[in-house]
């Protein structure tokens, strides 16, 4: 909750403030509020949810929200009486009216308080007051999941809006809701089909359904982005979908895009046909059909889409290369006919600067006032400069980390938030810049329906929202996305993910003024004591950049120290050629010693995080100085989890009121006292301890720590004692205990005590035999060996170590198990293994001898990449493309892929190649005009099929027999 003391501050320091009511959620389940944005003047409806858990009844208690921006109070605080039996419930309904000043994010601080003032909980949520919501938008999505339900009640529409309220969701793209690309509505304005299939999912989309979500999200402030493609028509090859030749809609052939020069063989992507979007006819044309399926359900604009980059070369109808010459804004460092589809969109040797601004430019002005536009490029690496210029209202772009696209990292991703500003300044209505929505799916899930690991998840809305983006990742009833194919990548949270993430709106939402309003970058150095500080999210690192505006230089703090890569991508994407495992949580730092370069004396410095006590703001006392890099403030932050904002103020510490149950700078708690041993055993002991005096918030537990190198945590526990097992007999240890707060602010240590564990006179087992490898392959070899005998206890398993520095446990067995496969090794590699027993009680035995393996040689180097993406999937049957690329020196003169599907899957027609299936096994051949594939070039074939129950993905592919390289 934003409060600050109302001392004035010392000259040269900052004043102690209030550092919040601590989060207990001992009286307080929930804040919310009824819409995700309002206008000026408008009425804020609130609903607080009680529940109490404190073990006592209040009566004559308070609920109080207090209403502030950033560090100072935007209107008089609101107070209701709270009598509440112990484990009882209650809602608490509140209203306030905007404040008159457009464009400004706040933050709501409800605090319970008892009959004697003495605080017993507080929580937070953010308000948006904007009257349009381009200038912050926070975009989101609808599904089949959601327009798919024919039986879609208006209060179930009403419930889905609400969901998208918790996260402030002002924006949705309806995502594969329409007809047809070419003809987006099915039926006529005044009488829409009731359904209709969607020729992109193939599922049955509901008229009533839309128009209900559509109702409910206008109820809520949200705006409706219908989505289409920009540049394709059906050409019918596929799944049922229309000709448009034959149609009679009005398309003409002479609009669209061919890869010969007599417009023979038109370009297509699937069953969809490329049309040239700077072509006048295509544009009057499709914006018509747009403006009649706006009409028809009350959309708010258009959501404009494009494919990627087909990679050919390609012509208009004309027999003309469809592009130009040079442009300035790609960083392509492609082959030289590698292009992309927002400077050509076929792929021509030439560059078609200005084929998307145009029909952009078109759409705008089709689209008439009060409607909004949108438009992902797809590969903004190469499209910034067009997309960030043109007409569209708001910036958006799929962002990938492959080598086309080139948003591998973390930072790569701040590289485009800071292009999407500095490119679109001249172009937004501030001048200042647009803020970029990216969608980018993090632990991605070929077909959808993975799980989300939290460390990801945070981590990479921590760069967006700290950069100045927003993450288009949220949407249906709260689902988060793992999959370019919104309806199957509609994945469940968990409940605590879910809660974080609804905290790091929260965040982004009350402090927009301070992320993304026009604050420009600065380049002023950071340290953090202790912490090796980096401008370029370096694992290992504290990540610091800073920013400035008017009033504040704002310095943001992400938390890579504990990360062994910067790369965002976690999932088996097959479109990306840059991914890494699941990160960890980051190390979290507390009481962190800041100091920061500024440009303009502080009055005042303010902490921040969605990651401490709900977003709450804290005035933290500073000192200022001077030495060899310049002037500078100091300071400390209670804690880094994720991320923290640190923002100077050069007018003062603001005007928020002092909450109830402040009192200075948060304190860590106290030093517990030093744990006793008992219960000693050669395996494990009993520690406990007297307990930690409360900082300024109540202790939730503690922690064990063994001293070592480093101390690790070996146990931790709510109450005060804890067991610690896993430990050898006859050896020394020590250990001591910190006390951690409701906010996991860590205390001091307490004193350490020594425990030197029992003899228990056990042996421990004999050395196994010496192992011996068979099965030796490129990656994995088998090792068998005898028994070893048992000591004073049974033989629970056997360890199998690969010497090195150190040596590490690469297999692990059952009792009666004396053989392991080592996998994950390397070609032609030379490694050493031995064996060690461990009984029922933990104790490990002697080492067996050593054998040495050396891996067989690696196959020759493949000089083929292929890619193999399902683009449609009905539940029976599946359109599949299938990318061939030469990534050899030489080229392809004839060629042959094979397959084995893993299940029933059988090849129906398929089209560039000859096609046929023997069982499992699938073969394709070239036709006679794409036999050839010179070196660096590609070829696209595929095939539409059926299959029952699961349809898994081939895991491998020869090219003329040699093993190809998976896409």
């Amino acid at each position: 909750m934003p409060g600050v003391s109302s001392a004035a501050p010392a000259a040269a320091s900052g004043t102690s403030g209030d550092p919040g009511v601590a989060r207990t959620q001992q009286v307080l389940a929930s804040i919310t509020t009824d819409k995700s944005r309002y206008a000026p003047g408008d009425t804020v409806s609130l609903t607080v949810n009680a529940a109490n858990k404190t073990g006592s009844a209040i009566s004559g208690g308070a609920v109080t929200l207090y209403f502030m921006t950033m560090q100072n109070a935007a209107s008089a605080s609101q107070a209701q009486t709270l009598n509440l039996g112990s484990g009882a419930s209650s809602t608490l309904a509140f209203h306030w009216t905007a404040p008159s000043t457009d464009y400004t994010g706040y933050m709501v601080s409800a605090v319970a308080t008892d009959s004697s003032g003495k605080a017993l909980d507080s929580i937070n949520v953010a308000v948006d007051v904007s009257s349009d919501w381009s200038r912050f938008p926070r975009y989101g999505y609808m599904t089949n999941n959601s327009f798919g339900n024919q039986g879609l009640s208006t209060s179930q529409a009403a419930s889905i809006m609400s969901s998208m309220s918790n996260y402030h969701i002002d924006g949705l793209q309806f995502y594969d809701w329409q007809y047809n690309h070419d003809q987006p509505l099915c039926g006529t304005v005044s009488a829409p089909c009731s359904s209709w299939t969607d020729d992109g999912n193939q599922k049955t989309v509901y008229a009533s359904a839309v128009k209900d979500l559509v109702t409910a999200a206008h109820n809520s402030n949200i705006v409706a982005m219908p989505y289409n493609a920009i540049f394709s028509a059906d050409n019918g090859s596929c799944c049922g979908a229309p000709d448009y030749h034959t149609q009679g809609l009005g398309v003409s052939p002479s609009w669209g895009v061919y890869q010969d020069t007599n417009h023979s063989k038109p370009l297509a992507f699937f069953q969809w046909d490329y049309m040239d979007p700077s072509n006048p006819g295509w544009q009057q044309y499709l914006m018509g059909q747009q403006n009649a399926a706006i009409q028809a359900f009350d959309f708010d604009g258009f959501h404009g889409d494009t494919f990627g980059d087909p990679d050919t070369v390609d012509y208009n109808y004309n027999g003309q290369p469809a592009g130009v010459a040079s442009d300035s804004c790609t960083t392509d460092t492609d082959g030289a006919h590698s292009t992309t589809p927002v400077h050509n969109v076929a792929g021509s040797a030439t560059w078609l600067s200005g084929t998307f601004p145009s029909f952009l430019s078109y759409a705008k002005s089709a689209l008439g006032s009060g409607k909004y536009l949108m438009f992902n490029p797809v590969t903004y690496d190469h499209a910034h400069c067009e997309a960030n210029t043109s007409a569209v209202d708001l910036l958006y772009s799929e962002l990938w980390p492959n080598d086309r696209d080139q948003y591998w990292d973390y930072g790569s991703l701040k590289t485009a938030i800071d292009q999407g500003f500095s490119e679109s300044a001249s172009a937004s209505p501030t001048g200042r810049g647009k803020s970029l929505t990216v969608a980018a799916y993090t632990d991605f899930a070929n077909g959808g329906g993975g799980t989300f690991n939290t460390p990801d998840v945070l981590l990479l809305d921590s760069t967006l929202f700290a950069s100045g983006g927003s993450h288009e990742e949220l949407g249906d009833n709260g689902l988060m996305l793992d999959y370019q194919e919104y309806r199957a990548g509609a994945t469940p949270m968990s409940a605590s993910l879910s809660q974080s993430v609804q905290n790091y709106y929260d965040f982004m939402t009350a402090y927009e003024n301070l992320l993304r309003d026009g604050q420009t970058a600065t380049n002023q150095t950071v340290a953090v004591s202790g912490q090796t500080v980096s401008s370029q999210a370096t694992p290992g690192d504290v990540w610091a950049f800073t920013k400035q505006d008017a009033d504040h230089e704002v310095i943001q703090l992400i938390n890579m120290v504990g990360q062994s890569s910067n790369l965002w991508q976690t999932g088996a994407c097959d479109m990306c050629s840059h991914i890494t495992t699941p990160h960890p949580a980051p190390t979290q730092l507390t009481n962190v010693p800041v100091k920061y370069y500024f440009k303009n004396t502080p009055k005042a410095v303010m902490f921040a995080s969605p990651d401490y006590n709900n977003g709450t703001t804290y005035s933290v006392p500073f000192t200022t100085g001077t030495d060899s890099g310049g002037s500078y403030v100091s300071f400390t932050v209670p804690s880094l989890n994720y991320w923290d904002m640190v923002y100077t103020s050069q007018t003062g510490p603001g005007d928020a009121p002092v909450l109830p149950g402040s009192g200075g700078t948060p304190t860590a708690p106290g030093a517990p006292g030093t744990p006793v041993a008992s219960n000693i055993t050669a395996n494990s002991a009993t520690l406990t301890w007297t307990a930690a005096t409360a900082g300024s918030n109540p202790v939730a537990g503690y922690d064990v720590y063994r001293v070592g190198s480093p101390d690790a945590v070996v146990a931790s526990s709510t109450g005060l004692s804890a067991n610690v097992s896993g430990l050898s007999p006859s050896t020394s240890y020590q250990f001591y205990v910190k006390a951690k707060d409701s906010t996991g602010l860590t205390g001091s240590a307490s004193g350490t005590t020594s425990v030197t564990t029992a003899s228990g006179g056990s042996t421990p087992p004999g050395a196994p035999g010496t192992p011996a490898a068979s099965n030796v392959t490129t990656s994995a070899a088998t090792l068998t060996w005898t028994a070893a005998a048992a000591g004073s206890n049974p033989i629970s398993g056997y360890q199998v170590f690969q010497v090195g520095n150190p040596d590490k446990v690469v297999a692990s067995t059952g009792a009666g198990t004396l053989s392991a496969t080592i996998t994950g090794l390397s070609p032609s590699t030379a490694y050493q293994f031995y064996v060690k027993a461990k009984d029922s009680t933990g104790l490990t035995g002697s080492a067996s001898g050593t054998t040495a393996v050396t891996t067989a040689g690696a196959p020759p180097p493949s000089t083929a990449k292929v890619t193999y993406a399902v683009q449609s999937d009905w539940g029976s049957g599946m359109s599949v493309a299938v990318t061939i690329t030469n990534t050899g020196s030489t080229a392809i003169n004839g060629w042959t892929l094979g397959f084995a599907f893993p299940g029933n899957q059988q090849v129906g027609s398929g089209w560039n190649a000859n096609w046929s299936q023997n069982g499992h096994n699938v073969t394709a051949t070239n036709q006679s005009f794409n036999g050839a594939i010179a070196p660096g070039a590609s070829i696209s074939i595929g095939f539409s099929g059926t299959y029952s129950g699961a349809d898994a993905k081939p895991s491998a592919f020869t090219v003329n027999g040699l093993p190809a390289t998976v896409g």
